[in-house]
């Protein structure tokens, strides 16, 4: 596929049901998987954890993602959606080397590369976007037709507040081919 600086989001939330077909077509064409981190800002955590910062809320989550599930690749390069100015991508850049750290201590040393672009630059950064709304609207409105086109791209779901999940060792909410998506519910137990 070739690289655009047409961004299809615009078309996609307008509801035009012809621009979706066809992005999930050149969807089906691209290389990529995603792991996903769900998080609802449950007020307790958000409060004490996040200083009620939406700032510090991401950066926790990307940490998360990239501590445990970082592939057992020699070198992986992680492309980062460009978020704001400098000052807020540091803060990022810091969550994603303290995950790299907290993965390689507990499975092996690895390599990490972080490539920082706008979405309408890198096609990836927009499929991860779509696959992420998928999920989003799974979730929220039980909506599981646009997941399922990309179901095999989705390898995993995580619901981070998810405690029972997580008092019974069972952190991963769906992962592909072993579980389905917990759509049934908004708020975690």
């Amino acid at each position: 596929m070739e690289k655009s600086h047409f961004r299809w989001t615009n078309f996609w939330r307008a509801g035009h049901p012809e621009v979706r077909k066809l992005v999930f077509e050149a969807l089906d064409q691209l290389d990529f998987c995603v792991h996903v981190v769900v998080a609802r800002k449950l007020e307790s955590v958000f409060e004490t954890q996040h200083k009620r910062s939406p700032d510090i809320f991401y950066d926790d989550l990307i940490g998360r993602l990239i501590s445990e599930e970082l592939h057992l690749a020699t070198h992986n390069v992680i492309k980062i959606a460009k978020r704001g100015n400098r000052l807020r991508q540091r803060p990022l850049l810091k969550a994603i080397e303290i995950g790299a750290k907290k993965f390689s201590e507990a499975h092996k040393p690895a390599r990490v590369s972080v490539e920082i672009s706008q979405p309408v630059q890198e096609p990836v950064l927009q499929a991860v976007d779509y696959a992420i709304w998928t999920v989003q609207r799974a979730y929220e409105r039980r909506d599981m037709r646009y997941f399922e086109f990309l179901r095999e791209r989705i390898e995993m779901v995580r619901d981070v507040f998810d405690f029972n999940k997580i008092e019974k060792y069972e952190p991963v909410n769906y992962q592909q081919n072993t579980k389905s998506l917990p759509h049934r519910k908004s708020q975690p137990d």
